[in-house]
């Protein structure tokens, strides 16, 4: 019989389950000014500074702003395990993230909603090395093997009221709450047609979980010399308990299944009710613009995220802290037109003991451009393109990443509303 991964269906839900991040869970693409240019948080004169460099928002002219944008991930994952190879072509083709800002007089007042985390799921048609244990020993009908499948996704959507005030023409700061919701899920099916037949299903898994959870983001904007602005962010770690809200797999599918294959599956389910840690991390970035000429600016920013001091169920203990880091330059082409481009490079944290077969967080290089139309007075249309990937990377046993690339496309609509 193949051997599975030790930690089994819990420690595939748990580890590596965000769309696109340079922490494993926390998610940086907020919007499509990140996706074309890759190092905002020194930047400061666009409403999606909200995300990046809320103190920033504080050169904004004053107003009342609304923006909406969506991304769509075309994910291409394939990993090794025990001479067999699983891959995954998915889509996940809205992430939304929206903001409405108002700035007066020295201070400005944002709400935002956001994805910090997840984003989506990918589905591997003939399963992966997850379910090794259970393809290995198969199915026994009429002594036919049946193909399985699995699904893993994971969102946590998030909800931010703050506000900036500006100290002094150099010196701003802001102040931020968010409210999280976290949902995670995984589902099994099989592609015998005797099974969905005899059992009236062919859904051999179903389990989901939730979380709700609390965090804060400071920030600190600096204007030390015209044209050079410096960006200072920190958000603080959400605590979430979550909670396994459903964890089925019908008995009459269990019947028509070898004993072994039975035990390897309940072996990696949890229990209905079971609870368990898996705060949002910690994340501080600094970041630094310049306007080096009247229609060029170059940006450097740097990220890292503090997962060794989350409450990972004794999970942290098992990877390494995340960071990121990135060059971006924007070019005025036009007096409505912005170009920009970006590149950096990304270590995810996850390590040889905590490789995650389904999502994984592997260590690699950020590539963005794209670029940013005024269409009318006030309203403007930006477009957004990334390929983060990730590289060839041995897990444990015989477990092999041998290609992570996701396409990511964005567009988004900013106004200003009076």
């Amino acid at each position: 019989m193949q051997r599975g991964l030790r930690g089994g269906w819990l420690l595939a839900m748990l580890l590596g389950t965000s769309a696109w991040a340079n922490g494993i869970d926390n998610m940086n693409n907020q919007n499509v000014e990140y996706l074309r240019h890759l190092s905002r948080t020194g930047m400061v004169g666009t409403p999606g500074a909200v995300f990046y460099n809320p103190a920033g928002l504080s050169t904004l002219q004053p107003g009342l702003y609304l923006a909406f944008n969506s991304q769509t991930l075309f994910t291409d994952f394939h990993h090794e395990y025990g001479g067999t190879e699983y891959s995954t072509h998915s889509i996940i083709p809205i992430i939304p993230t929206g903001y409405l800002i108002w700035r007066f007089s020295d201070f400005a007042v944002f709400g935002a909603f956001e994805v910090p985390a997840g984003g989506g799921g990918v589905e591997y048609e003939h399963g992966s090395a997850t379910t090794a244990p259970i393809s290995a020993q198969a199915m026994t009908l009429a002594g036919m093997e049946a193909d399985l499948s699995i699904t893993v996704g994971a969102v946590q959507y998030g909800a931010v009221l703050g506000g900036t005030y500006k100290i002094h023409d150099r010196v701003s700061v802001a102040l931020a709450a968010r409210a999280l919701i976290g949902r995670r899920y995984a589902d099994m099916y099989t592609a015998s047609d005797q099974l969905s037949a005899f059992a009236g299903t062919d859904h051999m898994v179903d389990q989901k979980e939730s979380a709700r959870g609390i965090g804060g983001i400071i920030g600190i904007s600096l204007n030390p010399l015209a044209g050079m602005h410096i960006g200072l962010r920190y958000e603080t770690s959400a605590r979430m308990r979550w909670t396994v809200d459903r964890s089925d797999a019908p008995e009459l599918v269990l019947s028509m299944m070898d004993p072994a294959s039975v035990a390897a599956l309940r072996k990696m389910m949890p229990e209905k009710g079971q609870r368990f840690d898996r705060d949002l991390p910690a994340h501080a970035a600094i970041g630094i613009s310049h306007q080096v000429l009247p229609a060029l600016s170059l940006a450097w920013s740097a990220d890292y995220y503090f997962q060794k001091a989350a409450r990972w169920g004794g999970l942290e203990n098992r990877v390494d802290d995340g960071w990121e880091t990135a060059l971006g330059v924007e070019y005025a082409a036009h007096p409505r037109v912005l170009l920009s481009a970006g590149a950096g490079w990304g270590v995810r944290g996850e390590t040889r003991e905590s490789y995650t077969p389904e999502f994984p967080a592997l260590p690699g290089p950020l590539m963005g451009l794209g670029g940013k139309v005024e269409l009318l007075p006030g309203l403007s249309l930006q477009l957004g393109f990334s390929v983060p990937m990730g590289l060839h990377t041995k897990g444990k046993d015989t477990l092999e990443f041998t290609v992570e690339r996701i396409y990511n496309l964005a567009v988004g609509l900013d106004y200003k509303l009076f």
